[in-house]
Formats: C-alpha cells, structure tokens, sequence
C-alpha cells in the first residue's frame, strides 16, 4: 500500500510557501551541526537562488512568510553581500492582476529607505517558483516582469544533491517526483484524458517541438469546461483568422480529445459567407485525397477532416474537425506522428488561408 504524503493531502499553497521558507531557514549556520546535509541542502537551495557559487559564504539565513503580502521573504546574509529575496510561490495558480510588478515596487523601496536610514545596503532577487505547470507564454511574462522563473524541475534538481535523513524534506521531494511523474505520462491516451497533469504535460511537449507561438490554458464553459490548445492562427479575412485548436475535457473515468478548424474574429460576431464553408470543403477534400495516397501517418489512421455545414455566429466558431487524429483509449500517442500530422493541418490551411484571402481581396466573396 502507498504511504500517505502529507504534501498531497495538503495540496494547498500556503503548505509549499511553508516548506520553502522551513527548508531557507535550515540555511542558517547556527543549525549547522544539528542535521549537516539538511543544513548543506539548504545553502544548495539558497545559493541557488541567488545564483551564487560557494565562493559566497551564507552567514545568516533568516525568512518572514507574507510581509508586505508577499509569499516569502528571505534576508539572506553573505561574506560578500546582503540578499532580499522575494518569493513569489505558485501550485497550480498563475499570477493575477499587477501582483508581481506591485510586490516589485514595494520591496524596491523597502531596499532604498534601509540604504538611506541603516546604510545597509540590500541586493533584491525575484523569484516566481511554480511546481505545477506552467505554458511557455507565462513563463515569458513573468520573466518579462523582472522575475526569475523556477520550476518544478529547477527544484528537483537542487534537492535531489545530497541524500537527507528528514521526513519533511524526503515527503516534498517524493511529492514534486511524482507529480513530476504524472505530468511526463503524456504518452499514454487514456492518462491525457483523465489526468490533468498528463494533459498539461502533452501540451507541454508539444510547445517545444511546435517551434511557434501556441498558447494553452483551460476553458470554463456551461458544459463543464475544457483544457485546450491554440496555434498556426492565419488571417483570412481583416480581423477573422482560422487557427488550430486541442480540446480535451478531462475526467476521471475519462474525457474526449479533439483536433479542430475554428475562427476567430477579432471584432464582433463572425458573419462569414457561405463561399468560406466551399473552399474550405475544396481543400479539405484535396488534402483528404492526397493523404490517402501520400501521407502513411493519415492513411495508417484513416485522418479525414469534416467539415461543418455553416459558420456559427459567435466570436469563435468551429468549422471544422479532423477525425482519427488521436489513437484508441489505451493506446500510446506517438509524438512525432501527431506533430507531423499538425505540419499536414498547417499546409492546408495556409494554402486554404492565403487562397480565401486572395479571394476577399479580389471581391470574389459574398
């Protein structure tokens, strides 16, 4: 039987923040002798943060949770310098609103008043530290924002140094393993439709082989809501684009996962003519046939691409869907095939996107 973690029966931020700051304070010199390689872990963990090597001799380690609202706060003295490092700690949660850029502002001027009043001079470190999952786009904006952007892996990578007799430090290393784990099962159908981690993790994959913008993040919607995936957006027409998009409703028992043609305008509802609805039917049938002649990947899984009857009047709409693009539940999704299958997609809707263009520039459509 699997032991309980108490890390994931607390799966609660203010139980990671707690962690972190209890692992920072273990850093301090005075705690040396009472547990050595918890205590050496610890100045790992630290050095880490403030990117230092062990040149820098860390003399005092000391942390204060939410000061100033902040998650953690670390006062970390050196025989170089004195460090402020501002802990911004996530679990599954992004950022919200102007939250990293005000905690910024504040602690800047926390470091010029003890300049001016002590003459104690502080290096602030930002820190956004997230263990769950995180798309390539949040990662830009927080970096974007001034702050350094650690992961579960960056974290693992740390704490998996030096072997540690402590319950609370080998309960959080076992907990991040095995959400570690879970998120790289990608491969797996049945788990990418049943597990988020899983289905974060495919996507996760994906961005990197993709080699473009894409964008992924959950839905909420009157059905229950969905992960989804968006990428290879092409104007068609001044300010409507058609793009692909992943959708996958995930459950327990397990959900549905599908590849998709949608449109998006970018102003208002979309009113697009049936003349849209043809030339995609056009393509769509041209690229069909090819790829059952050509294409092994769509003839080895019988990928058709269906298209809908008309546009829906909505800001975003699906027009089409392509059949067969997953494998059976149970199976194993092989990577290389479905991101050679998406580079098929984005051929035909570029020629697609292009050609409509073409044909709304020339007055050709209604």
């Amino acid at each position: 039987m699997k032991t309980p973690n108490i890390f994931e029966i607390s799966s609660k931020e203010l139980s990671q923040d707690a962690f972190f700051a209890w692992l920072i304070r273990w850093g301090d010199p005075e705690l040396k002798d009472e547990n050595p390689n918890l205590f050496k872990a610890a100045q790992d963990f630290i050095r880490f943060l403030i990117a230092s090597d062990e040149e820098h001799e860390i003399e005092r380690a000391r942390i204060r949770r939410q000061w100033m609202g902040i998650d953690i706060i670390a006062w970390i003295t050196t025989n170089k310098k004195k460090y402020l490092i501002v802990i911004e700690d996530k679990l599954n949660a992004n950022q919200h609103g102007n939250q990293l850029e005000r905690y910024k502002k504040k602690v800047e001027n926390h470091c010029k008043e003890e300049l001016t009043k002590k003459n104690d001079k502080l290096t602030p470190v930002y820190i956004y530290l997230k263990t769950g999952n995180d798309s390539l786009r949040i990662q830009k904006r927080v970096e974007d924002e001034g702050y350094r952007y650690i992961g579960r892996m960056d974290v693992l990578k740390v704490i998996r140094k030096r072997e540690v007799e402590n319950d609370v430090f080998n309960e959080f290393k076992s907990y991040l393993e095995e959400v570690e784990e879970e998120t790289n099962s990608y491969k797996d159908l049945s788990k990418v439709i049943s597990s988020w981690r899983a289905a974060e993790g495919f996507y996760i994959e994906l961005q990197k082989r993709i080699g473009e913008w894409s964008e992924w993040r959950y839905i909420s919607n009157s059905a229950g809501g969905f992960l989804g995936f968006w990428y290879n957006f092409k104007e068609i027409r001044e300010n409507v684009e058609v793009y692909i998009q992943i959708e996958n409703t995930i459950k327990d028992e397990g959900g549905n996962i599908k590849l998709l043609i949608r449109l998006k305008s970018k102003k208002g509802k979309l009113n697009e003519p049936e003349e849209l609805i043809k030339k995609l039917n056009h393509f769509a049938k041209k690229h069909n046939d090819i790829a059952k002649k050509h294409n092994d990947i769509a003839k080895k899984h019988r990928i058709n691409i269906i298209i809908k009857e008309s546009v829906h009047r909505s800001q975003t709409a699906t027009i089409a869907t392509v059949n067969n693009a997953f494998p059976n539940e149970g199976d194993n999704i092989d990577i290389d095939e479905f991101v050679a299958l998406l580079a098929w997609l984005q051929d035909m809707l570029g020629e697609f996107a292009e050609d409509y263009k073409e044909a709304v520039d020339q007055g050709k459509t209604s």
